[in-house]
């Protein structure tokens, strides 16, 4: 057990990638082992159980409201973190946590870069208050539901960063709500989801990004599984933004929306599948 007073466990030297091998508290220990957290500790420092191979079990703390960066990245042997207090994710605190299988942070108003990338086995959060999903968040994860028992529901998130779920396990996604407005939509968000059937854009968006879904060449030769696009807040649709889609059957946009063919290009070529 970890016993604070309130101050949090830190390793301050520990800084870079390049000088905390071999420098932080429990790097290459030889037993598995597993920590609970004392209440009266609040914040887990940069770096704290960075690449520890042996830290396994469940990560379970009421009071922590701050984990650094890098605080938990490579420890390939947890299964579950429950942590209900934390309000401030360090960059990269989670990535390559391969067997970690559910997350649970219901007051993190953010989910920073490189969070939880290649978290290949995880596939549940919840996230209840989360307004912003940072760059590379979730990219190569195997994230498919979020605040949601059957797929990723993001009712209250104003920023998605580039690549945020590239490449991830998910299925459904619903963007947002009527009464929200996206302020920022990055490059790449659904790069090349493999398993991405279903995509609600709830949200007032002026632009979907013509390489949402696909690399930036063209022709593409990802072939996107998507069924069905609902974007009826979306203003203005890339050109090509759907060339890759040879599944799409379904579409639902707004009659104001922008389709003007200098900025639609191509937009729907190729869905040979699309009938309303």
């Amino acid at each position: 057990k970890l016993i604070g007073n309130g101050t949090g466990i830190t390793y301050s030297e520990a800084t870079t990638a390049s000088n905390y091998y071999g420098g932080t508290p429990w790097f290459n220990a030889i037993k598995e082992f597993s920590v609970t957290f004392d209440d009266a500790i609040t914040s887990i420092g940069k770096n704290m159980f960075r690449d520890n191979v042996k830290l396994n079990g469940n990560i379970s703390a009421l009071n922590v409201s701050s984990v650094g960066d890098y605080a938990f990245k490579g420890c390939i042997s947890m299964d579950y973190v429950s942590l209900e207090a934390v309000t401030s994710l360090g960059t990269h605190a989670f990535e390559g946590c391969s067997t970690l299988r559910t997350v649970s942070m219901p007051a993190t108003p953010s989910v920073s870069e490189y969070a939880f990338m290649d978290c290949t086995e995880l596939t549940s959060a919840t996230l209840s208050v989360v307004t912003a999903i940072e760059a590379h968040s979730f990219e190569n994860s195997g994230i498919r539901s979020i605040n949601n028992g059957e797929y990723v529901s993001l009712p209250n998130v104003t920023r998605i960063g580039d690549y945020a779920f590239a490449g991830s396990g998910i299925v459904k996604i619903v963007i947002g709500a009527e009464s929200k407005t996206i302020d920022f939509f990055g490059d790449h968000v659904l790069h090349e989801c493999k398993g991405l059937t279903y995509v609600d854009v709830a949200s007032n968006l002026s632009t979907i990004p013509y390489n949402t879904f696909r690399s930036s060449s063209t022709p593409t030769t990802f072939v996107s599984p998507l069924t069905t696009l609902k974007a009826k807040k979306v203003s203005t649709f890339a050109a090509y933004l759907a060339d890759c889609f040879r599944s799409l059957t379904t579409v639902e946009i707004d009659s104001a929306s922008n389709l003007d063919h200098s900025n639609t290009a191509g937009m729907f070529r190729n869905c040979e599948k699309l009938n309303s």
